[in-house]
């Protein structure tokens, strides 16, 4: 008894696909089945053929023609094998299964190890960004006195080496400065009081450089030891620490997928005054939205750098020494103990508990923030450097793209990770552990869920 089958010349389709052919292109013919043969394998015996023919249905299943025998009496045999993916596409797109990759539908977030790095830089952006420090910045002594420990700041070494030594300091020009005046009286008190005047440097700590801007200076009495010499000198402000916060802006990427946060294509760099160059990680610094808070005391010269997200969360916080310390005879001063009694708990809160870090000593401890994809960096400040600081006094922010090759979207798709019915995609589809139910004999079904799991074409 002959049945009803269907042809089709020239289709082209993938094995791993669910593609379809156009009924208005197909052909119908009656046919035999050859006897003895597997409904998987068919042999379909027809009289007269093109051998064009390529694709055929049978009893609603789907085949590719394999092979064209030729018989004796203008009879073809049509060696078959079933293509089950066509074959089952209806339950296949409205399975809902959990998709590891597609070429439709992604999350251009997720890291995809199918993409290819190259070791070539393709772009490098940098933003400095300027805190407020001075090249030129001012020479301090801490001077001990019945008002207290004052800072007093000079505009240049020789100038804080006179008040220091108390010797006499003059200019070639004709008129003489306020710190001459202070030096200048300074020494008289020392040569004419009746009361026995101590050194200068006996009430005072060592010298030290401090890269703050002179137009910061403030006048203020000038008092050594139990004296009150009645004069005019400088300090600088009122406050003895320098608070500044500045959001920063980050420097241009060639990415906005996950190569924006990747380590392997994006690397994030800050250099920060007396700290140096750091590493941010691309996780923090993609985000766009940082901030750093820079904490200086101008008493010991520590200073400190705590860089954040816009809602808080800390990333890290670099502590070092910006004050370069000039050692210049005896002091009874210790600054880092100053520093930790003034600042008290304060420093505590800014530094995460870390005060010694903050106290006068030179360099520090790094408290991070990690991220998921790398630890973030730790470095120690140094004990501080004029030119080194006169060379770079502000904030860099730097990127560096590496380069990469192509997506295999089209062959592999990107990664998606989601649950998903399958007939929402199209193109590449890779599922994980997919069982899909099939009203079929059991080697069909294993077919069917090792072509989704390793992936598939729905089309």
């Amino acid at each position: 008894m002959s049945k009803l089958l269907y042809l089709w010349k020239n289709f082209s389709k993938r094995k791993n696909s669910t593609k379809l052919p156009p009924e208005d292109s197909r052909v119908e013919m009656h046919i035999n089945l050859k006897s003895d043969c597997s409904l998987e394998h068919p042999i379909f015996l027809i009289d007269g053929i093109d051998t064009k023919y390529n694709y055929c249905a049978f009893d609603k299943h789907c085949y590719f023609i394999d092979d064209i025998v030729c018989l004796n009496n203008n009879i073809f045999e049509l060696h078959c094998s079933l293509d089950l993916l066509a074959t089952h596409r209806t339950e296949i797109g409205n399975y809902t299964a959990f998709v590891e990759r597609s070429a439709s539908n992604y999350d251009i977030y997720l890291p995809d190890p199918y993409l290819s790095s190259a070791q070539k830089l393709v772009n490098k952006s940098t933003i400095n960004t300027n805190i407020g420090l001075s090249p030129y910045g001012l020479y301090q002594i801490l001077v001990q006195s019945r008002a207290g420990v004052k800072p007093y700041v000079f505009d240049s070494l020789a100038q804080a080496n006179a008040f220091y030594n108390s010797t006499q300091y003059t200019t070639t020009g004709n008129n003489g400065s306020t710190i001459e005046k202070i030096v200048n009286s300074v020494d008289d008190a020392l040569t004419t009081s009746e009361l026995t005047l101590a050194n200068v440097s006996d009430h005072s700590s060592p010298m030290m450089w401090l890269p703050i801007n002179p137009a910061l200076k403030e006048p203020s009495s000038v008092n050594i030891g139990i004296w009150n010499l009645n004069l005019s000198g400088y300090h600088v402000n009122s406050n003895p620490f320098y608070n500044l916060t500045i959001k920063l802006n980050t420097p241009t990427n060639v990415y906005s997928d996950f190569r924006k946060y990747s380590p392997s294509f994006s690397r994030y760099t800050l250099f920060l005054p007396s700290i140096g160059l750091v590493s941010i990680n691309p996780i923090d610094a993609g985000e766009d939205d940082l901030y750093c808070d820079i904490m200086m005391d101008c008493i010991s010269g520590a200073i400190t750098y705590r860089i954040y997200h816009q809602n808080g969360n800390d990333v890290a916080t670099f502590n070092g020494q910006i004050g370069v310390q000039i050692a210049c005879g005896n002091t009874t001063i210790n600054a880092g103990q100053l520093i930790s009694t003034a600042i008290g708990a304060g420093a505590s809160i800014l530094t995460g508990g870390a005060v010694g870090a903050v106290a006068g000593v030179a360099g520090g401890l790094v408290s991070t923030a990690n991220a998921v994809i790398d630890a973030q960096s730790c470095i120690t400040g140094g004990s501080g450097n004029i030119t080194a600081i006169q060379e770079r006094y502000w904030i860099s922010f730097a990127c560096e793209n590496y380069g990469s090759k192509d997506y295999p979207t089209g062959v592999a798709g990107r990664p998606l990770m989601q649950n998903v019915k399958i007939s929402t995609l199209s193109g590449f589809v890779k599922c994980s552990n997919a069982s899909i139910p099939l009203g079929d004999r059991g080697n069909a079904t294993d077919v069917v869920n090792s072509y989704l799991n390793n992936g598939f074409y729905y089309e």
